[in-house]
């Protein structure tokens, strides 16, 4: 069970990189877009390596998968409020 928190907490909090990721790259931010982009592809292929050699697939998939929801909501709803100021550069 706490394998699968751990997995829709890092969906989440990489789906907020992955939000300031674009942010960046409409704002034009080339080093913090391409740091972004690295830190993004490691993290990735990490989990999904993680996902496939672990053994269960679907449970671990589904609850990374909620988390990236989750994390697409919060950025979304919070666009405007003082989370995305934290998030990112302005």
């Amino acid at each position: 069970m706490l394998e699968l928190i751990i997995y829709f907490l890092v969906g989440c909090v990489l789906d907020i990189i992955i939000t300031a990721y674009y942010q960046n790259i409409i704002k034009k931010h080339a080093f913090s877009s391409a740091f972004l982009s690295f830190t993004i592809t490691l993290a990735n292929l990490f989990v999904f390596s993680r996902i496939i050699l672990g053994g269960g697939f679907w449970q671990q998939t589904i609850a990374f998968a909620l988390g990236c929801a989750l994390g697409t909501w919060l950025t979304v709803r919070f666009e405007n409020n003082n989370f995305s100021k934290f998030i990112f550069k302005k």
